[in-house]
């Protein structure tokens, strides 16, 4: 799951929304 989570990552600092929705799927 690294690969993905880096490339979710990279998406986030282009998406900042996008990194709402992980955090409230990784809590």
């Amino acid at each position: 799951h690294n690969d993905y989570m880096e490339k979710v990552h990279e998406h986030c600092l282009q998406t900042p929304q996008f990194a709402d929705i992980m955090v409230t799927i990784n809590n």
